[in-house]
């Protein structure tokens, strides 16, 4: 069956509604022949609830009050299904007709209908008044087991054809004895209202009382003692069939919190996961909905029990209601504490699960800033990078002190005492080196190298500014390092070739007449090696070649290698054009090797302070330039110049004016303008002022507040550019791989990947501080590595200490129930402890 969206611009859907509002029956048919799932076609947005046409033109709103009963005739005759339940409600065709209380329509539905689909039993929540204003009671509370005409004394229109449908429903064989989820049946309902019509309906239709004899009826009637002894054998539906049910007999319990028969029921053999088309609902989602704790806990020691993939969701989004915060913190902790105890395999199945908008348990967990379930979906390996549609992952919106307990968390250490002991009893009979492992099992899963690069994370981190910080916390810088040492011969390649280059342009000028052999030698060398570089960064990065900065200068050094070398083959004497070349080649030389320094964690921050402030000059002498120009155009209007050495004064004063602005003014420049002194006199003197004292000084203090600003960070600044540097190559690595189709290349990136990649198997990291920062991955100890990062040496042993000292010190939560509950009782005894020193001293 094909089901689709809305599109908004779809005009078939458009014209569709509109010849059902306006009764059109030749058009409906004329569009449903040529076009036969418009019948299924979802209609998406607040005023169509995801439904379908027949549904939208049985119910009396969205301006479908005057759809006739030969309308909804015509739509069921080419196809529309009249028993198929809607997605939201899980309501048919008949129930929307008779809340609305619309004869014709009804009249239409139920010619359709067998006896046991009239019968048809749905679920109403505590919602259904809200969505329709006409409801005459607004207090009902929710109920399974509703057929039609309970639906249509609870909330049917007054004020349409209730009595006509009551009648015709009653005519058509309705169940008026069919007993709610409370108990109470239409019958009984008729009662209560006492009205004289609708008893007059029920005595020329002589229905005769049912007595409670039905398994179901002893639930809805609370008859618990004689429920007990029945010996169930099979599943058990309030409806004559599965697809007409509202519910199972299980989930009935459990609504109705009854812990002994949902003993008696499981221990009978009933399936702890069964779910029916109108309520999709497991019973363990039932019970904890109606904080029923006692059942929650007896199934979940059932054995044959599968929680719904989605439940960490779900029960989260319940979050959104205030009044639901202990009830959900009390499921969340229950629910998770069993999570611990499965599979790995299937654990990830639960961390994984996405909703319609692509997010994770622990994007709900960051969002709604629980603490606690924050940490204990991280322990147990939830995503941290996984994006929802609008391309957010759970660090977008993580508390920066709860990632860092987490990241704490990573760090194996011993949790008291007893295990303090036993690991130095170990270290020192067994001759070990004291070590610490960093578990990266939740930060780097198998499910997110398979479906992306490994450095996710670091991309993430360093993108947001409340958590770069933490790329000084021992669990990254650690990982960051080794991972370095996968890059680092990227950058050291990069930096020799340049050099030989910038070498062989000076072996090429200098040795130019008396060694043109060995020079041109060593510049073909260094062309061809600049070339096969360039070439094969353009095969794997094409069009995100040209992104990089460094890739543009390296284009620029080619180019004007290429031209020295052919204009030296043609013309063997140095002359004007091929010097300019030389200066442009050795500049764009020197900048490629300052750039490729940068990369180098000594050369880090010095590249960076200079990049840093230039780029901030640049930015305001955007503004700052028309002061400037200003002056030279006054300098150079006042300067007599004759039509022979215009240009030759433009030029010439462009250079005073950048002289001067640079901080080098000539006190006599004045004496050149012979036609206007004193004027001349007065431009120099507010040219001094204003740009050479005024806006060098306050470029020079912009550039000290950037220096003040970037020496703050210096601590993490220097990690954060080489995880920018490794993640911008990882990252492209990874699109190729995914997206090419070509064997050979997609081996190839593949190779590059693993090539980069710290972990293969096993994601623990062991660091030994006092040898040397001796790091390898556990899996593999023979590849040992040395990181001779003090920082990182010193913040580890910090983290070991405060560890130790302090235990597992539970993270507070900035905006939790608790925490403002106690913040208001301090508040509350400072002010009575002020009333009673006011009081005091009153009565003195």
């Amino acid at each position: 069956m094909f089901c689709g969206k809305l599109i908004p611009s779809s005009k078939l859907n458009k014209k569709l509604l509109k010849a059902v509002q306006s009764n059109d029956t030749r058009t409906i048919e004329k569009l449903v022949k040529r076009n036969s799932h418009l019948l299924t076609q979802e209609y998406h947005g607040d005023d169509y609830n995801n439904y379908n046409i027949l549904i939208l033109a049985c119910n009396d709103q969205n301006f479908m009050k005057h759809v006739t009963g030969a309308t909804i005739t015509k739509l069921i005759d080419l196809g529309a299904s009249c028993v198929e339940p809607t997605k939201n409600d899980h309501w048919e065709a008949i129930h929307y007709a008779t809340i609305n209380a619309n004869q014709d329509k009804l009249k239409a539905i139920v010619q359709r209908l067998t006896h046991e689909e009239i019968n048809s039993l749905v679920y109403c929540s505590k919602h259904v008044p809200g969505k329709y204003g006409f409801c005459p009671n607004k207090n009902l509370i929710k109920s399974y087991s509703n057929n039609a005409l309970s639906v249509l004394l609870k909330y049917g229109n007054r004020k349409n054809d209730f009595y006509e449908c009551c009648e015709l429903l009653i005519q058509k064989g309705i169940n008026v004895n069919q007993p709610d989820s409370n108990g109470v049946t239409p019958l009984d309902m008729i009662k209560q209202i006492n009205d004289t019509r609708l008893e007059d309906i029920l005595k020329q239709n002589c229905i005769p009382p049912v007595p409670c004899n039905s398994t179901f009826e002893l639930i809805q009637r609370n008859k618990v003692e004689k429920f007990l002894i029945l010996d169930l054998s099979k599943e058990v539906f309030d409806g004559s069939s599965e697809e007409l049910s509202s519910c199972t007999l299980l989930q009935l319990c459990c609504a109705k919190g009854l812990t002994s028969c949902v003993a008696h029921l499981l221990n009978q053999g009933a399936s702890p996961n069964k779910t029916i088309t109108k309520n999709p609902n497991s019973p363990i989602m039932i019970a904890m909905k109606e904080d029923h704790e006692d059942i929650v806990k007896l199934l979940l020691e059932n054995p044959d029990l599968r929680l719904p993939e989605d439940i960490l969701i779900k029960l989260q989004i319940k979050y959104k209601n205030l009044k639901n915060f202990a009830k959900i913190d009390k499921y969340m902790e229950i629910i998770l504490k069993h999570l611990r105890n499965i599979e790995k395999t299937k654990l990830s199945d639960y961390l994984l699960a996405k909703d319609d908008l692509n997010r994770t348990a622990l994007h709900y967990a960051t969002h709604y800033r629980s603490s606690q379930n924050v940490l204990d979906l991280l322990s147990m390996g939830a995503p941290l990078t996984e994006k929802d549609i609008f391309g957010y992952s759970p660090l977008n919106s993580i508390e920066p002190n709860v990632l860092e307990k987490f990241f704490d968390n990573c760090i194996r250490a011993p949790k008291d005492a007893e295990d303090m002991n036993n690991w130095f009893f170990s270290l020192r009979n067994q001759k070990e080196k004291f070590s610490i492992e960093i578990d990266y099992e939740a930060l780097i899963s198998r499910h997110q190298t398979e479906n992306g690069h490994e450095s996710e994370i670091l991309h993430q981190l360093i993108k947001i500014k409340d958590l770069t910080h933490l790329m000084n916390h021992p669990v990254i810088s650690s990982y960051l390092a080794v991972k370095w040492q996968n890059f680092k011969w990227a950058v050291y390649g990069n930096l020799f070739l340049y050099l030989i280059a910038y070498i062989s342009l000076v072996f090429y000028e200098f040795g130019y007449n008396q060694y043109s052999t060995i020079s041109n030698g060593l510049l073909l060398a260094a062309l061809l090696l600049l070339g096969i570089r360039e070439f094969v960064q353009i095969l794997i990065f094409r069009f995100d070649y040209i992104k990089r900065v460094d890739n543009i200068i390296d284009l620029f050094l080619i180019a004007g290698i290429i031209y020295i070398v052919a204009f030296g083959w043609n013309n063997p004497v140095l002359d004007y054009n091929l010097r300019v070349a030389f200066s442009v080649v050795f500049l764009t030389s020197t900048l490629g090797i300052f750039m490729q320094l940068g990369n180098l964690p000594f050369f880090t921050i010095k590249v960076i302070i200079l990049r840093q402030i230039s780029i901030s000059f640049c930015k305001y002498m955007v503004f700052y330039v028309f002061p400037v120009l200003a002056f030279f155009f006054c300098f150079f209007m006042l300067r007599e110049v004759t039509n022979e050495d215009f240009d030759v004064a433009f030029f010439q004063v462009l250079y005073d004016v950048v002289t001067m602005f640079a901080g080098d003014p000539d006190s006599s420049y004045p004496t050149q303008f012979t036609s206007n002194p004193i004027f001349s006199h007065i431009i120099y003197v507010c040219f001094i002022i204003l740009i050479g004292i005024i806006l060098q000084n306050l470029l020079i203090g912009l550039a000290v507040s950037d220096l003040q600003e970037i020496q703050k960070e210096a601590q993490f600044i220097d990690k954060k550019e080489r995880a920018n540097y490794i993640t911008n190559i990882e990252r492209v690595l990874f699109g190729k791989f995914k997206n090419s189709s070509v064997w050979f290349f997609k081996a190839t990136f593949r190779k590059l990947l693993t090539m980069s990649s710290v972990f293969q198997s096993d994601r623990i990291l062991v660091i030994q501080p006092y040898n040397f920062g001796c790091v390898f991955v556990k899996d593999n100890p023979n590849k040992m590595q040395y990181i001779r990062d003090q920082t990182i040496i010193n913040l580890l042993q910090n983290v070991f200490k405060d560890f130790w000292l302090h235990g597992d010190n539970e993270v507070e939560q900035p905006y939790s129930l608790k925490v403002l509950h106690d913040r208001l009782q301090k508040v509350e005894s400072l002010l009575e402890k002020l009333s009673l020193n006011l009081s005091n001293q009153s009565a003195i």
